[in-house]
């Protein structure tokens, strides 16, 4: 189930969506705009570093796996208990 919601907010990032990999790394949408999108990578050293995408198709190749159709190597981390 988290696969197709993650896969839904790579395709559809929203301001608030978080992903995450192994809960070291966090990616949070801090701005969209059209195609672009603006996120803050929280790592595991205590680096805050923020991101602009300029395209959504950048957004989604900086997290997909190199290998076509594996999808991507952060998951979407739902707000809510629904998940």
């Amino acid at each position: 189930m988290l696969d197709k919601q993650t896969e839904a907010h790579m395709n559809d990032p929203q301001v608030g969506d978080r992903f995450h990999e192994m809960y070291s790394f966090w990616v949070e949408v801090l701005e969209r705009d059209f195609d672009c999108v603006t996120i803050r990578e929280d790592r595991g050293d205590n680096s805050h570093p923020e991101r602009t995408f300029f395209t959504l198709e950048q957004f989604q190749q900086a997290y997909a796996y190199k290998t076509p159709g594996l999808g991507y190597w952060i998951t979407y981390y739902p707000e809510t208990s629904d998940a």
